[in-house]
């Protein structure tokens, strides 16, 4: 039975990735490329300039400039010459002069297509968007078939986040010229910007079929990936520009970013280390070189990594707040837990502003689905006779030991871990909105039928993961708020509560670094409040759900008392015995949550209680805990 899955979520790092690959940017458009005479010449000036073409289209750029200027010196208002000088200009880096050469061209033959596009590029280099734009414009309404123009002016849209525009250029420039490689690979660019992935993936992979050494349409095609999570796929595509390409420091880090997600951090420090070692200032690959520092406890070199990212690019908010969750990390080992506390505070008090939530909504949300799942409702739910269904659930708090019960039950010959998943989250979405009736009061207009539909459509999806698998676990920690759906849409389902202690949970939370996958955790206000809500919830399903039906797990009888709650966990399951599953840090498979180094180790206790070395520090925590409200 295949055990490790290749669709796994990336929720835990905000990678960034190398300037003009991951952002929806395109990389800076080829450089403009010379055109034929456009004005009558004398022979003399002729030669001279088709001696220029010949050196120029060779790449002899010396050479070309020399036979320009001897044809600009027998006619200062040679069009041409200026032109061809100022594209030049442009591919050495002289922006500035390219921009005044071909504005004088211009000038001198304002009707050629090719001078306006050409000048379009330049503008763009120049940061001068919207006149390159207009450049672009221009040379469309000189010569409306000039498939070079479209394309350029869908970089600048691009450029812009005009992600429509952009894609509307491209298409334009490729029914013009179908084989345009450039069009196809930056037309997925337009089409990740508008969130068309998929689209994306096939335009990317078009342009390779037409080249298959094309390494810019390889790259953005594992970007492409790894906005699908498809992370194997993105790793493939990243080894494909490797093979084309080295030295290239920028798919170096890539790959290294891809080699994580896959729960590869040795491998991925590697693959960051060569692209550092070729591009010593390549900020990005130092951040994430410091993500997989931090993955492998390397605290000390992993603030010297997000140091090194900062000082090359002192903008990065969060190389500046993995900095501070490095130091707090540093100091706690070190027994400082008043500096290491600081360094918390800050790191969280930096990331809090990038993250949307929204407080009120979160706990409304809650207090919504007690009132909607009533135990009238609840009682539509009878299970049929038969065995367990495929899916087990493990849900609860993040930080509350699911990592360690689904590593656990991966381990059983009949198991698969599917890691957090959010295809129930999409079955919250196939059961629609009746007009006005968002979710959860929605449910409440459903048919039995309609929920055996919706859970069959939530089971379908999960054994695609791995048809051989008898048991598949989904250990999505937000899906508490969904255990009544559960009830009602996969009835013979497991479900698995892990629980810890509130204080250690939500410290535990405050102290990793998460995205926007937890984004209540970057105040501890806020993360008590959560808590409390999330208390309440439970408290309602364990008194309208079936006895029995749901197994709680406490995080420190686990830990404590481990043989004994193995068994009750698989008896729960109804699986058999099998002894793998106490060798769980032993099993071979990508874990991409927080947990992720401690489920590679034996069993250990010492995290239960470890808030108390914090003492008051955290006596605000305590009292939003405790408060009855």
């Amino acid at each position: 039975m295949t055990k490790t899955l290749l669709n796994w979520p990336i929720k835990r790092w905000r990678w960034i990735f190398a300037p003009g690959q991951q952002d929806a940017v395109a990389p800076s458009p080829p450089a403009p490329q010379p055109t034929t005479p456009a004005t009558p010449v004398s022979d003399t000036i002729k030669a001279a300039l088709q001696a220029g073409l010949r050196h120029h289209q060779s790449g002899q750029l010396v050479e070309a400039e020399r036979f320009y200027r001897q044809a600009l010196a027998a006619d200062p208002r040679q069009a041409d010459a200026l032109h061809l000088l100022g594209v030049i200009a442009h591919q050495t880096g002289d922006n500035q002069t390219a921009a005044e050469l071909i504005g004088k061209a211009i000038e001198i033959s304002p009707a050629f297509a090719s001078y306006h596009s050409n000048l379009g590029n330049v503008l763009q280099a120049l940061g001068r968007l919207d006149d390159a734009i207009a450049a672009f414009k221009t040379s469309i309404r000189l010569q409306p078939d000039y498939a070079e123009a479209h394309y350029n002016l869908g970089n600048a849209h691009l450029a812009l986040y005009r992600f429509d525009s952009a894609l509307a250029a491209y298409d334009t420039a490729l029914r013009l010229k179908p084989d345009y490689t450039e069009a196809l690979s930056n037309r997925g660019n337009a089409l990740t910007g508008l969130g068309r992935t998929e689209a994306a993936i096939d335009s990317f992979e078009a342009a390779i079929r037409l080249r298959p050494d094309y390494l810019p349409a390889h790259h953005k095609l594992g970007n492409a990936w790894m906005v699908q999570e498809n992370f194997a796929a993105a790793l493939a595509a990243y080894n494909t520009v490797l093979c084309l390409n080295p030295d290239f420091a920028e798919g170096l880090s890539s790959r290294g970013i891809a080699l994580m997600s896959l729960g590869r951090p040795a491998d991925a420090l590697t693959s960051f280390e060569a692209a550092l070692r070729l591009t010593p200032a390549l900020a990005p690959a130092h951040y994430n070189l410091g993500i997989a520092l931090q993955a492998l406890s390397r605290f000390d070199a992993a603030i010297a990594a997000f140091e090194a990212a900062l000082r090359l690019q002192p903008d990065y908010p969060d190389a500046q707040s993995r900095l501070h969750f490095a130091l707090y990390s540093r100091h706690e080992g070190q027994g400082q837990y008043e500096a290491a506390f600081a360094h918390l505070c800050e790191g969280n008090r930096l990331r809090r502003p990038g993250i949307p939530y929204e407080e009120a909504l979160a706990v409304r949300l809650m207090e919504r689905i007690q009132a909607v799942f009533s135990p009238a409702l609840l009682s539509r739910a009878e299970p049929p006779a038969g065995p367990p269904d495929v899916p087990i659930f493990i849900l609860g708090m993040p930080r509350s030991g699911s990592t360690l019960v689904e590593q656990i039950l991966s381990c059983h010959r009949s198991v698969t871990g599917g890691g957090e998943l959010r295809y129930l989250g999409d079955t919250v979405a196939g059961l629609g909105q009746i007009a006005g009736m968002p979710y959860p009061e929605n449910i409440m207009a459903r048919s039995d039928a309609e929920f055996a539909t919706a859970g069959a459509a939530y089971r379908a999806q999960l054994q695609a993961l791995d048809p051989a698998a008898a048991r598949i676990t989904d250990k999505m920690p937000a899906n508490f708020h969904h255990a009544g759906l559960i009830r009602l849409a996969l009835p013979r389902a497991k479900i698995i509560h892990t629980r810890r202690d509130p204080v250690d949970t939500c410290f535990s939370c405050f102290a990793q670094s998460f995205t926007e996958a937890q984004p209540f955790t970057n105040d501890l206000d806020e993360l008590g409040r959560y808590y409390r809500a999330y208390a309440r919830l439970m408290a309602h399903w364990r008194a309208t759900l079936p006895p029995g039906w749901m197994l709680e797990v406490e995080y420190e009888s686990l830990v404590t008392d481990f043989e004994p709650q193995v068994r009750r966990i698989l008896d729960y399951c109804e699986l058999d015995w099998d002894p793998a599953c106490l060798a769980f840090y032993e099993h071979e498979r990508p874990v991409l949550t927080a947990s992720a180094t401690q489920v590679r180790q034996k069993l250990y206790s010492h995290a239960a209680g470890r808030t108390q070395a914090y003492g008051a520090l955290l006596d605000g925590l305590r009292a939003i805990l405790n408060s009855p409200s």
